[in-house]
């Protein structure tokens, strides 16, 4: 009996130093670090900085409007912009699921960057609205009527705007590259190829980095920028209908996620780094020319 005491006062001490390193754990932020680049990623997005540019930086804006009359590229990084965006914020919700031992610090500094660069491109765009809105007023000395005076200030703040434009999207593209394949492995089973929304992001993924670094070098990128676009309307179209068009047997989300599946990895990269997708598909024996006829067709790059 006595020893029966003894092994029992034993576990209980054994659970109250358990439940002690429990609470210490806790109150150290023990479950928040497991968290903490899940909330730093969300108090990005929720930043008043960000709501500036989910306002202002969208296709048919007065803001885009007015900058692209003083210079004639921001449309086409803004095309690139918004991928990199929709490819941000679809794969960050994901790291809410990461676990705690992950290695995150790839991730955390490249969301430290693109959130300094939130704040920078924010505060251009203010800037440039703040004085346009003036310029233009009853208030200003020369009336509504711009002066010269007033149009080249407009001009130089709208070549700032580009910049920072520019410079997001750079930190845009670091970010994506690290977190696609850091959500991928962590979160995803390491491949997506059998998904026809992780399928489509994939491809969202390789045109927007290709668009990105043909306007970095400053080539002909309308083709490029048409793609960009395709794939991300076919994106936002399939996740409004839940995704569901890839369970008919023989659709070409069907045929677009079976491709993806077939195709070697090898075959898949050489082919979204391609600047002419049809020729290189034409190039190839004819079972590979038809997966990839299957993914021009579904993304809207052409194809059979």
């Amino acid at each position: 009996m006595p020893g029966y005491k003894i092994v029992l006062r034993i576990l209980i001490v054994v659970i109250i130093l358990g439940l002690l390193g429990f609470l210490i754990y806790f109150l150290a932020g023990g479950f928040n670090n497991r968290l903490s680049t899940y909330e730093n990623y969300q108090n990005i997005k929720n930043s008043e900085e960000n709501t500036v540019l989910e306002e202002h930086l969208t296709e048919g804006s007065n803001f885009v409007a007015n900058v692209n009359t003083y210079q004639s590229s921001f449309s086409d990084w803004l095309s690139c912009y918004l991928s990199q965006e929709l490819l941000i914020y679809e794969m960050g919700d994901n790291l809410y699921f990461v676990d705690a031992d992950a290695n995150r610090a790839e991730v955390d500094g490249a969301l430290n960057s693109y959130r300094e660069k939130i704040s920078s491109t924010s505060q251009s765009i203010e800037t440039f609205l703040d004085r346009q809105n003036y310029f233009t007023s009853s208030s200003s000395d020369e009336g509504t009527a711009l002066t010269e005076a007033e149009r080249t200030s407009l001009v130089l703040l709208a070549g700032t705007a580009f910049e920072r434009l520019k410079e997001q999207v750079q930190a845009m593209y670091n970010l994506n590259n690290i977190l696609f394949p850091f959500v991928v492995d962590n979160c995803l089973g390491g491949n997506v190829d059998a998904s026809l929304k992780y399928g489509i992001l994939y491809a969202l993924l390789e045109q927007s980095n290709l668009l990105y670094n043909n306007l970095e070098e400053n080539t002909q990128i309308d083709l490029m920028i048409t793609e960009n676009e395709n794939a991300r309307e076919v994106y936002i179209n399939e996740k409004a209908s839940d995704f569901i068009s890839v369970a008919t047997s023989g659709s070409s989300a069907a045929n677009f996620v079976d491709a993806m599946i077939n195709l070697s990895s090898e075959t898949k990269s050489e082919f979204f780094a391609s600047t002419d997708k049809s020729t290189y598909a034409e190039r190839q024996s004819p079972a590979i020319q038809t997966n990839l006829e299957n993914i021009l067709t579904f993304l809207g790059w052409g194809g059979a």
